[in-house]
């Protein structure tokens, strides 16, 4: 793998976990591979989609309003949660219902990428935000 910037933790993290499973998921492909990666097309997308999760291209939108209240209400969320609902009320303003995940790292402007996704993936957890029908 090649970046263009130091890796996060989490993305240290992840590369490790998916190339062990890569390993152990191939390893008699590996050990007998003739050059050919045609096998290795249909095989690895399902073991990439069981250590990463894919759902940056998908659409969201945010839970009904009531719900929201209720979290807020309650103190379900901390800053970071309050501030990226925040900035997704604003990315979905007069617009549309819906959003995409990668939208918030182009409106979002925090040095430590980390805090913003786990602030997604609690989001999601809690299901403040949830999958579109669009």
């Amino acid at each position: 793998f090649l970046l263009n910037e130091r890796a996060s933790d989490r993305l240290k993290k992840l590369i490790s976990d998916l190339s062990m499973g890569i390993l152990l998921d191939l390893s008699e492909l590996i050990e007998n591979w003739d050059g050919a990666i045609h096998e290795y097309e249909e095989k690895l997308p399902p073991i990439i989609a069981k250590y990463v999760e894919l759902y940056y291209k998908h659409p969201f939108k945010i839970n009904n309003a009531k719900f929201i209240a209720k979290l807020r209400k309650e103190s379900e969320l901390d800053s970071m949660e309050t501030r990226l609902l925040n900035v997704l009320y604003s990315i979905t303003k007069g617009k549309t219902d819906f959003f995409y995940l990668e939208r918030i790292f182009e409106v979002i402007h925090e040095k430590n990428q980390d805090l913003v996704i786990d602030a997604i993936e609690t989001l999601l957890n809690k299901q403040v935000i949830i999958p579109s029908n669009k």
